[in-house]
């Protein structure tokens, strides 16, 4: 078995506000792969947890390792953010044992840019300890960011899509990262919002994200931790076609005028956390032609942005800006 990941699940360097960003996928040690969740057939806004790392073992991870370290050779140098996946929760000991996450984080260490490493995972697996254990690891002056795929703040939404995360559960996290942080700014939290996610419409989609921008930036507020949000333009996927044929993809104009929101709401609260617009499908979208006519007129606008975080670099757009309400 390769220890290279199939080519749509092998991301390129980009940047964002902290500087060059790389996400590295990893093979899910659970024995068919999948994320729990998606097996239990959950979560039907999206096909990630549908084994796109691949299963493997420790030795299989180890060697995939080896592998980033060559392909990225050029890149690792000037790293300043690495994400971290496995198709499902890379704080789960069962889909990624303890020892190969310390491992990686060890590496990671050696990377002289490096400031953020980013851990994309359920909210079970949130735990203070664990977190303070990976800060260590990763040396004076890095943090680390859980990443925390809530979508929407609207418990009604997250049930329409199965995401069986009650907000006491959300609540918790932010708890855990307030305890681990303890002031430090070692810990932080990444916070990932769909727009125009099903049981939205266009009327609806902006209003939404906002509201889900407040929620997380209040609540890191109340405890004093920094919350990053990660914006995911709505598209189809496999599970998202069968569950809701109906609901079409975001618009362009809807994930612009999201975006221009959430940056006005971000100077309101004078709120301690950044911006980012995931672009990359991880060969996920069903629309592949409409997805590249979007690129071609957002892409470089959303890349200026992630970078600045100034909504003026964005291209122009359609209807008028509405306030962040």
């Amino acid at each position: 078995m390769s220890a290279a990941p199939p080519s749509e699940h092998l991301f390129e360097p980009l940047r964002d506000v902290y500087g060059w960003r790389l996400a590295l996928v990893f093979k899910n040690h659970s024995p068919d792969g999948l994320c729990p969740w998606f097996r239990a057939g959950r979560c039907h806004h999206c096909d990630i947890g549908g084994g796109e790392g691949g299963a493997g073992d420790l030795e299989q991870n180890r060697a995939r390792l080896r592998w980033f370290e060559q392909r990225y050779q050029d890149a690792l140098p000037k790293l300043a953010h690495l994400v971290l996946y496995d198709s499902g929760s890379v704080l789960s000991p069962k889909e990624l044992p303890g020892e190969f996450l310390d491992e990686v984080c060890s590496w990671a260490r050696a990377l002289p840019s490096l400031e953020v490493v980013s851990l994309d995972t359920r909210e079970p697996f949130v735990r203070a300890a664990r977190l303070v254990s990976l800060a260590e690891l990763l040396g004076p002056s890095r943090s680390v960011r859980p990443i925390l795929g809530l979508e929407t703040a609207d418990d009604a939404l997250r049930a329409l899509i199965d995401k069986r995360m009650p907000r006491s559960a959300v609540l918790r996290v932010f708890d855990e990262i307030a305890q681990a942080d303890a002031g430090s700014a070692r810990v932080g939290l990444d916070v990932n919002v769909v727009v125009g996610g099903p049981g939205t419409t266009d009327a609806t989609a902006v209003a939404d994200a906002v509201g889900t921008a407040r929620f997380a930036w209040e609540q890191g507020a109340s405890r004093g931790i920094s919350v990053d949000l990660n914006l995911h333009p709505y598209y189809p996927s496999v599970r998202g076609l069968a569950r809701f044929p109906d609901h079409p993809r975001c618009s362009p104009e809807v994930a612009l005028e999201s975006l221009c929101a959430l940056a006005d709401l971000h100077s309101e609260l004078g709120a301690d956390g950044n911006l980012f617009v995931g672009w990359q499908d991880e060969g996920h979208d069903q629309e592949q032609d409409e997805r590249q006519r979007e690129l071609d007129r957002l892409g470089a606008g959303f890349d200026l942005f992630n970078q600045t975080q100034d909504p003026s670099v964005l291209p122009s757009r359609s209807p008028a800006r509405r306030p962040p309400g």
